[in-house]
């Protein structure tokens, strides 16, 4: 896709001395074919003797943050350390980093910031004041100097400048050679008003200064041993002096020297003895010279140390003076010094900033490239290797960051290195923690792959995001982010423990151990299940043998057997012993009696007497026959016998209670929540079960089996209603865990 950048070429950013404004923006349209990103770019930057600041705003210009590298001996870097940085580091003040930035300077070893709410904001060296802030305590940490108003500021050695929005001039610092131009010799630790009104530019040399006004004209004031405020003599000014009237539209100030245009032509005045004049000898000046030799308009001027850059009208960047340690980038091994301009290779339409040794070109298209000294790691190349040649050598200016730092993986960017020159291939990587998988990327880049790979080409911040894994492989029904919950599960073994529990069984029941074999749990089971069963069945028997009368044991065939026996053995009985028994009516007796009567004798009353008793003999088996249910003739040993075989029914039913008694039991003991056995399953069949009838004291007995659980059937005894209950596992439930939908009260185990 295309990205369209407006890059406003700034002389703001030109030079660690020199801070102007340029007249004319120049818009630059890049085409990055793979950028889908919209981060912060490097648009201006400073530079020191031996360190660094780097401006970062968006496409548009926005303030942005401040970067440092470099020499950090007096905590010119503001990172609240004095740690020397050969990669760029983030400028904070307490631990936060700073923002909103518009524009920054550097001198020799300080350095300043001004806000969009324009205050300003220095750190570093200042043991001559040259910070502003009422003190001479170097600072590490950025600190306040003014709260508002502040639109330029600039750096020289060891004093500073500051052009307010009203065209007012302050100066504080270093004043022994008159640079701060109060009229004094004397240091200030705050700033001091020289103009009250219509400044238009400032630029701070090693011990001198110079100032633009509003009427194009040029003033000076300071050290002046080389000429350097070419008023022709080299003695030094408290006062400024005006060198011209008129026509002067940009400045820069060097170590000694100084260069301005005038009419679109290069004037310059001062030192000379490395050429930094370009006049094409090394005699010092001091009363302005045009610089011969140049052809076309020049646009704008930078300088420091001893050493010149200026860019023609084309955007074409020329250099000239000390190449000592590479500082102008031209890629001359011999270091030899210029004393006539020479063009920088590939530097068209870029910006170009210096420091005493050490220089760096800023491209259009936002790369930073750097040359000179590096011994302190002021180019910010992540070494301390020198370089001569701009083309050589890559500021790492960029900066990867992972935030908020993911909490469910880790996010890592190429070889854990987060800084990259522009154009440089960069890759994060996401590795999920244990339990999650990679979502996608987000922040300044939207990306569903999790290792992506791209060019850098501007500071990004992103983040990896992290979903739960709810797939599961070893398929226990526990996904594998439930697994990841516990260092006892394995997402590819089903049981972990190897105890016959499943993970997932372990993982959603109570009482059950992920971290352990639960053989001793399943013998306590079957323990307590043995120990409740036979108490269940001696409470059970003797409950019946006691209370015999209030139980039927015997089966309808056993009845039936039982009657038929009895009806066998009445009539047996009958037979053989007629003479205990009676078995006239009070009819049949009358009528009897009466024919005997009517015999009138004795042998005539005999034998009716033998045939009625014969003949009731046979009525009375019939009678008998015919009423079975009215007789008993069991004797005490047959009733026994039948009371034996009534109790080995009733011991058989007895012992099915034995498993109900085990599940009270073990419900008062709050174990209801896992069963005996191998009956812990899924949801669909994990009922705890006792099947068909079953004693539980208290409550009589009780019918349930595995498809009804908890859900019991009570039998109506002693006169309580027959009805369902209810039986609850919940531990609030403990002490009552029957519900009575008859009464609708919840009751104990024994019924209370």
């Amino acid at each position: 896709m295309k990205n369209f950048m407006n890059i406003k070429n700034r002389s703001e950013f030109i030079g660690g001395k020199l801070l102007s404004i340029l007249l004319v923006p120049v818009l630059m349209i890049v085409i990055f074919p793979t950028e889908i990103f919209s981060a912060e770019k490097v648009t201006k930057v400073a530079v020191g003797a031996n360190h660094t600041l780097i401006l970062k705003q968006d496409s548009n210009g926005n303030p942005g943050t401040i970067w440092a590298m470099g020499d950090n001996q007096y905590g010119q870097l503001g990172d609240g350390t004095t740690t020397q940085r050969n990669l760029a580091v983030e400028v904070k003040v307490s631990g936060v980093a700073v923002n909103g930035v518009t524009d920054i300077a550097a001198g020799d070893n300080h350095s300043f910031y001004i806000k969009s709410d324009g205050s300003l904001w220095a750190m570093g060296l200042n043991a001559n004041g040259q910070l502003g802030d009422g003190n001479t305590t170097n600072q590490t940490s950025p600190v306040q100097i003014l709260t508002s108003g502040v639109a330029k500021i600039a750096a020289g050695a060891n004093h500073s400048l500051i052009l307010k929005s009203d065209g007012s001039l302050h100066t504080f610092g270093r004043n022994d050679n008159g640079q701060l131009g109060d009229g004094t010799t004397t240091q200030r630790n705050t700033p001091t008003q020289i103009l009250a009104s219509g400044v238009s530019q400032i630029a701070g040399g090693g011990n001198h200064s110079i100032y633009l006004k509003t009427n194009g004209s040029l003033w000076a004031m300071g050290l002046n041993s080389s000429g350097q405020l070419g008023d022709g003599l080299t003695n030094d000014r408290n006062m400024s002096y005006e060198v011209e009237t008129n026509g002067v539209t940009k400045i820069a100030a060097g170590a000694s020297h100084n260069l301005y245009i005038k009419n679109s032509y290069l004037w310059a005045m001062g030192e000379n003895g490395d050429g930094q004049l370009g006049d094409s000898t090394i005699w010092d000046r001091n009363r302005p010279i045009l610089v011969p030799g140049i052809d076309g308009t020049i646009k704008d001027v930078i300088a420091d140390g001893n050493h010149s850059f200026y860019i023609r009208q084309n955007g074409t960047i020329w250099a000239m003076g000390s190449d000592h340690s590479g500082q102008l980038g031209i890629g001359d091994y011999s270091y030899k010094d210029k004393n006539v301009s020479v063009q920088i290779p590939d530097s068209t339409n870029a910006l170009i900033a210096t420091g005493s040794s050490h220089s760096f070109l800023l491209k259009p298209d936002g790369s930073l490239l750097a040359s000179g000294l590096n011994d302190k790691g002021q180019l910010g190349t992540g070494n301390t290797t020198n370089s001569n040649d701009f083309q050589d050598t890559k500021t790492k200016a960029y900066v990867l960051k992972i935030s908020p730092t993911p909490s469910n993986g880790t996010a890592l960017i190429s070889g854990n290195d987060t800084h990259f020159a522009y154009n440089e291939s960069a890759t994060v990587t996401a590795n999920p923690n244990n339990g999650y998988v990679f979502s996608i990327w987000s922040g300044d880049i939207t990306e569903s792959t999790s290792s992506y790979s791209f060019p850098v080409m501007g500071d990004y911040t992103f983040t990896a995001n992290f979903g739960k894994d709810t797939d599961d492989l070893d398929n226990d029904g526990l996904t594998n982010y439930e697994e990841s919950l516990s260092i006892y599960t394995d997402k590819n073994k089903t049981d972990t423990d190897g105890d016959g529990f499943t993970d997932y069984e372990e993982y959603s029941t109570t009482g059950l151990n992920l971290d352990g074999n639960d053989s001793a749990l399943r013998t306590l089971f079957l323990t307590k299940e043995t120990t409740a069963r036979t108490e269940g069945q001696t409470a059970g028997v003797a409950l019946v043998i006691g209370n015999p009368g209030s139980y039927t044991l015997f089966t309808q065939a056993e009845k039936d057997d039982a009657q038929q026996s009895g009806q066998t053995t009445g009539i047996a009985m009958v037979q053989s012993n007629p003479g205990t028994y009676s078995l006239y009516s009070k009819s049949a007796y009358d009528q009897n009696y009466a024919t005997g009567l009517n015999d009138g004798n004795i042998t005539g009353y005999t034998s009716g007497y033998s045939k009625g008793f014969s003949d009731g003999n046979a009525t009375g088996i019939a009678y008998v026959q015919a009423n079975p249910q009215k007789y008993n003739f069991l004797t005490d040993a047959e009733k026994n016998a039948s009371y034996d075989l009534g109790y080995s029914a009733g011991f058989a039913e007895a012992e099915a209670a034995g498993l109900g008694e085990a599940q009270a039991k073990l419900a008062l003991e709050n174990l209801s929540s896992v069963t005996y056995l191998d009956q812990v399953r899924s949801l669909q069949n994990s009922k705890p079960h006792t099947d068909d009838w079953y004693f539980q004291p208290g409550l009589g007995w009780i019918w349930t089996n595995r498809d009804t659980f908890p859900f019991l059937y009570r039998q109506a005894t002693d006169g309580v209603t027959e009805g369902w209950l209810y039986f609850s596992q919940l531990p609030e439930q403990i002490q009552k865990p029957y519900y009575d939908y008859n009464s609708q009260k919840w009751m104990s185990a024994s019924g209370n």
